[in-house]
């Protein structure tokens, strides 16, 4: 809740910022152009948290599946993992994805040519996490800080797009 609430309030460079919408409410001008200091420094606190993550899980308990199994033995009941997790190998091939693209986003995210592959990569991730997981909430909370990596112009193009 913390982390949507400080994206909502964060402001955002562009026409959709809680800033913007209180002005134009109480009928002042305020441009629409704004810092996106606190943006940044959003997107460095995701960086750090999936490196810090995918270091945690480097090591051989987590890489050779044993933990992954054992996370989705205790939180699986007729889900629709469960007949992969007879299949030898696939708790080991996971895992290694797992880590693998979390060093991946630490990176991509905060480089501007990556992030068109990190974005998808992120909330493909995380949409996994939310279905085969008992992490809804932070899941749910990280696809919404997604909306702070991209890059301000972009999202309000689309959200033009969208609106029309």
């Amino acid at each position: 809740m913390a982390t949507t609430c400080l994206l909502a309030l964060t402001p955002c460079g562009r026409s959709y910022s809680f800033d913007r919408f209180r002005a134009m409410n109480r009928r002042e001008e305020l441009p629409e152009e704004a810092p996106l200091w606190g943006q940044n420094l959003i997107v460095l606190q995701m960086a750090s948290l999936y490196f810090w993550t995918a270091f945690d899980k480097s090591g051989t308990p987590f890489l050779n599946g044993d933990r992954l199994e054992a996370i989705f033995n205790w939180g699986h009941t007729k889900r629709p993992i469960e007949p992969f997790l007879a299949v030898p190998g696939f708790a080991m091939a996971a895992s290694v994805a797992v880590v693998a693209v979390e060093y991946f986003l630490a990176v991509g995210i905060l480089v501007r040519r990556l992030a068109k592959f990190a974005i998808p990569a992120g909330l493909l991730l995380h949409a996994g996490f939310y279905e085969l997981l008992p992490v809804s909430t932070y899941s749910i909370s990280m696809m919404a800080l997604y909306l702070v990596v991209i890059h301000p112009d972009v999202l309000h193009r689309f959200l033009d797009r969208i609106q029309c």
